[in-house]
């Protein structure tokens, strides 16, 4: 489902995933040779992700890396501060 999912959306386009499908989305982008952004937010109290697709050549630097999660939270694992 995921791969029929990413594949049919758009440079721009979002969707809302639980956590425990981000990784399979994640996964069918990287079959199909595209890059996907998430940020994760909370609705009605549970964690839910966005996720972005993204042209290829597009980098995480400068602001658009300020936008994103860090890696940790994107697996739903919180580390503490250093």
């Amino acid at each position: 489902m995921a791969k029929a999912i990413v594949g049919r959306m758009a440079i721009g386009e979002t969707h809302v995933v639980r956590p425990e499908h981000l990784v399979a989305f994640h996964n069918a982008a990287r079959r199909l040779g595209l890059r996907l952004a998430t940020t994760s937010f909370r609705r009605e109290g549970a964690m839910r992700h966005r996720i972005v697709r993204v042209a290829l050549e597009w980098r995480q630097d400068g602001r658009a890396m300020m936008r994103l999660p860090r890696r940790h939270r994107t697996a739903g694992r919180f580390m503490a501060a250093a």
